[in-house]
């Protein structure tokens, strides 16, 4: 277990972190289990800088370098894979039925190693939303929380914690329904090797860190009800999980299956749409 954990944070962080002997192709996949552990990682570095930032210099200039911290957490490889994946889909059908010679167009397109204009635009959008919704969870003006109280800080730490955590989840139930667009590459080897087990045994990992993060803190602090948070925490993973499936259906119609890079924009789509609505909730509901 030990050595799929290290495998996830190698994968997902930069953490110098060094795996001993050899390792399978099924032991690379199996590590697919522990993805919302190294997401936890990366959200745990997220929500302590963003709150420290945001009593040094406000929720606009902390929303900036909280987004940093993130990106620089995970080396930007997510969203290498969306450059690549909006570059690979702005390719033009000669046909509405999206015929093989279109799809390994958009393939190829994927492999060249080179950011196009439409790779730009998703990179910027993405990042943009992301540095608005976190500026909007850290700034003052909920009604129902007033700024800094220790109830707002513990939601809006537990949602900044598990929103990474979240999105990396999210591509499991991909890689366990879908099957690899191209038989090379990182990709495949988890597309092609995630089963149930792998699975399960995630989204009862990511449960659990629903419970310390968001449910655990309700008890003590008062200020929103445990029954709201596991009621929220459910309405999250049904919400990403039906992302998850319909982003397989979407990727496998346009490219004949799943790739790493389809993944990372996956991973990026789920961060940007937890804070949406993140934000909703912490605002209007919370």
């Amino acid at each position: 277990m030990i050595k799929r954990i290290l495998l996830a944070l190698q994968f997902h962080t930069i953490l110098p972190v060094r795996v001993n002997g050899g390792v399978s192709e099924k032991e690379l996949a199996s590590s697919a289990t522990f993805f919302p552990l190294a997401g936890a990682f990366q959200g745990f570095l997220l929500a302590i800088f963003s709150l420290a930032f945001a009593k040094l210099f406000g929720p606009y200039v902390a929303g900036g370098l909280s987004l940093t911290v993130l990106i620089s957490a995970s080396g930007g490889f997510d969203l290498d894979g969306l450059a690549d994946t909006a570059d690979a889909l702005a390719v033009k059908a000669k046909s509405s039925g999206n015929p093989p010679a279109d799809r390994q167009k958009r393939l190829d397109i994927m492999k060249q190693g080179t950011v196009g204009a439409m790779g730009a635009i998703a990179l910027i959008i993405s990042i943009l939303l992301k540095y608005l919704f976190i500026s909007s969870m850290l700034g003052a003006g909920h009604k129902h929380l007033p700024a800094y109280s220790p109830g707002r800080k513990s939601i809006v730490f537990a949602l900044l914690f598990l929103m990474p955590a979240f999105s990396k989840w999210t591509t499991i139930p991909a890689m366990y329904h879908g099957r690899p667009a191209r038989q090379d590459g990182l990709g495949r080897i988890f597309i092609g090797n995630t089963g149930l087990k792998e699975l399960a045994l995630s989204t009862l990992l990511l449960a659990g860190l629903c419970f310390a993060a968001f449910y655990l803190p309700a008890f003590y602090l008062k200020s929103v009800s445990p029954l709201a948070c596991a009621g929220f925490s459910l309405f999250l993973l049904c919400f990403f999980y039906a992302l998850s499936v319909s982003g397989v259906k979407f990727f496998t119609k346009r490219f004949g299956g799943l790739t790493g890079d389809h993944l990372g924009a996956l991973t990026e789509l789920a961060e940007a749409l937890f804070l949406l609505v993140a934000t909703l909730w912490l605002g209007h509901f919370a």
